[in-house]
């Protein structure tokens, strides 16, 4: 995943229009573009200051959107304080709960496509592995077959 970054400021008595012009603007926008995922708009009221983040499955998907997110950023330069342009940044996604969340869903699909319903316990339940075969080590170690009763709910 990777994201696109802008960061301005926003005269403080322009804030809600420069929120509703993201709204009926960039969010839209952002929301047609091929491989874009979500976006978002952080404010500080206090301050005006404002991060723009637009999240995308890959760098190629991020940096075909830099023609509208120029016209973009023209659109609401209009509430900005001070001067100077707000400059677009790409960063990847190192890490986040979306990239392991959608990581295990990915795996739960490929399992119940592979009819492997073990693989979906194990990503569902993770310590159920760890108590299946600690059950065996104990039994093997006891001489005992282990009961092991497992619920669905």
């Amino acid at each position: 995943m990777h994201t696109g970054v802008v960061k301005t400021t926003f005269k403080k008595t322009d804030i809600d229009k420069a929120i509703k012009d993201y709204k009926e603007q960039a969010l839209p926008a952002i929301a047609t573009h091929q491989g874009a995922r979500s976006a978002f708009l952080l404010l500080n009221r206090e301050t005006g200051d404002a991060i723009s983040v637009a999240m995308y499955e890959n760098e190629a998907a991020a940096k075909s959107f830099a023609p509208k997110a120029e016209k973009l950023i023209a659109s609401l330069k209009k509430y900005q304080a001070g001067a100077g342009d707000p400059k677009r940044e790409l960063y990847e996604v190192a890490a986040s709960t979306q990239i392991e969340a959608k990581a295990v869903v990915e795996r739960g699909i490929k399992a119940f496509n592979a009819h492997d319903l073990e693989a979906i316990a194990r990503d569902s339940a993770s310590d159920h592995r760890t108590r299946r075969h600690e059950a065996q080590r104990s039994a093997g170690e006891q001489g005992i077959q282990p009961e092991l009763h497992h619920r669905v709910s």
